[in-house]
């Protein structure tokens, strides 16, 4: 269990980079490159090309294996779930108020009150002020200044202010233990001083109180009744699916049983691949089970199918249909198709090579070349390898070409797709590395001591493999991804 092992930390702890890596590293992965250059793509020539119903005909003989069917299977099946039994539950009146009086205390509406407030918030050191400050305002209010109006002047709460401190109703645990403790304990209509809380001085009014309700039974019968039903559903639904399990084991001819035992009819799905089918044959569960060995080649009744949420299935084959090589009119197209992009891509790459071989020649300028073939030149400034606009392999290998100043040669270079770009490497530029910072180094030198561990783990992993039986734990893998 090398991966769960102390080596990896081991090997870590013996990296180290040199100050010449870091240099290199750096200059690996700031350089800059400027470059000019064209693309000439597959599609560019698929006009030109013509593939004759012959060529269709032998690719279709030598890849043949490559236009194959899916595997599909169709299944019968039974299914039972807790709708299906619905219908065979009755609820009794006696029942629903036994039911009442066992959930009345979570049916109860808990006390709300309605309530507005003034609030100043407190921030720093200005506690002492705005106490005053609050105090100035309750005083207003006691000599008569109408509660909504003030609030709408100085309260700085922005939700509640323009609506004259306006909070709506207020439940236990809503709002912070302060507010709260002194709103539970006030009467209607009653203005409280200033309380203290995180959010700063706040006035409350209690506007109105709503004392806990509970519903009666007449009120809420029908929820009850269907919240019943669901239940004995459900029981009824578990204490079915056991009597079937225990039928559809003891039976040979179990399906066509099990239906008639209980009231189910088999059914047919439509063949299906392991991607899946319609309605219940979309479902993971079924899926599985329909592909599995028992099912699709010993011919066995599955086990029990938890299609989800009390519903349940039990499959057997009804036809397996292995591979086949599709018809050659069914994938004429798509190897025609096939077959012109090859073609235009081999064209574009020996374009792209003529094009080369006679702007090196000075028979044109790269420009020239462009114009041809109705495209124009790039001019690629300072390209990093990482980052850039222009496409990925394309910078990718221009990074891997040399600089020729002197003889100004273009090369082709595979670019991305189905293309190919003639390319003018123009010039390189490095990083000055003497002007890296401390933290700059620190970096690049983690980043060479992590690809340093990496590499020796797997060297030290493969050498172990050479030399003894390794018994390799893919799940500890797996689960450590």
């Amino acid at each position: 269990e090398l991966k769960t092992s102390a080596i990896p930390l081991m090997i870590s702890e013996t990296a180290y980079s040199l100050d010449s890596e870091i240099k290199k590293q750096n200059q690996l992965s700031k350089q800059k490159r400027n470059f000019d250059y064209f693309e000439l793509s597959a599609n560019d020539f698929m006009d030109k090309v013509e593939v004759t119903d012959e060529e269709i005909e032998n690719h279709y003989t030598e890849f043949g294996n490559d236009y194959m069917t899916e595997e599909k299977v169709s299944v019968n099946y039974i299914e039972l779930s807790a709708a299906d039994v619905a219908s065979e539950v009755e609820v009794t009146d006696e029942e629903v108020a036994t039911y009442y009086t066992a959930k009345k205390d979570s049916l109860t509406n808990p006390e709300k009150r309605k309530a507005s407030h003034i609030l100043l918030p407190v921030s720093g050191d200005d506690a002492e002020s705005v106490k005053a400050e609050i105090e100035k305002v309750a005083a207003r209010i006691a000599s008569g200044e109408d509660f909504v109006e003030v609030a709408k002047e100085v309260s700085k709460d922005p939700g509640s202010a323009p609506n004259g401190g306006d909070l709506g109703w207020v439940s236990k645990g809503d709002m912070v233990k302060p507010f709260e403790d002194k709103l539970f304990s006030m009467n209607e209509g009653e203005i409280s001083e200033p309380v203290l809380s995180d959010f700063g001085y706040h006035i409350i009014k209690l506007d109105e109180i709503q004392l806990p309700n509970i519903p009666t039974l007449d009120e809420i019968k029908e929820t009850l009744v269907d919240e019943l039903k669901q239940e004995k559903s459900k029981e009824l639904f578990l204490t079915k699916a056991d009597e079937l399990d225990t039928i559809v084991i003891d039976s040979d001819n179990v399906l066509e049983v099990a239906a008639e035992n209980f009231g189910l009819s088999v059914q047919t799905t439509e063949a299906f691949t392991r991607r899946g089918g319609i309605g219940v044959s979309a479902n993971q569960n079924f899926i599985q089970a329909a592909f599995s060995d028992t099912v699709k080649t010993d011919s066995e009744t599955s086990q029990m199918v938890d299609l989800g949420e009390n519903h349940i299935a039990y499959l057997h084959i009804n036809e397996h249909m292995l591979p086949t090589k599709k018809p050659l009119e069914e994938v004429s197209d798509i190897i025609k198709n096939k077959l012109k992009t090859e073609k235009s891509k081999e064209m574009a790459q020996k374009e792209v090579e003529t094009l080369v071989d006679a702007i090196n020649k000075g028979e044109k300028t790269l420009s020239e070349a462009a114009t041809e073939h109705e495209k124009t030149v790039t001019e690629a400034v300072d390209v990093e390898r990482i980052g850039s606009k222009q496409p990925f392999m394309l910078v990718k290998n221009v990074f891997s070409l040399k600089l020729d100043s002197e003889n100004n040669k273009v090369v082709k270079v595979d670019s991305s797709g189905n293309s190919y770009a003639v390319v003018l490497l123009k010039a390189v530029s490095n990083p000055d590395s003497e002007s890296l910072t401390e933290e700059d180094k620190a970096q690049i030198a983690s980043q060479i001591e992590r690809t340093s561990t990496n590499n020796e783990v797997v060297n030290f992993t493969n050498y172990l493999k050479s030399k003894a039986d390794v018994n390799i734990n893919e799940k500890i893998f797996e689960t450590n991804q």
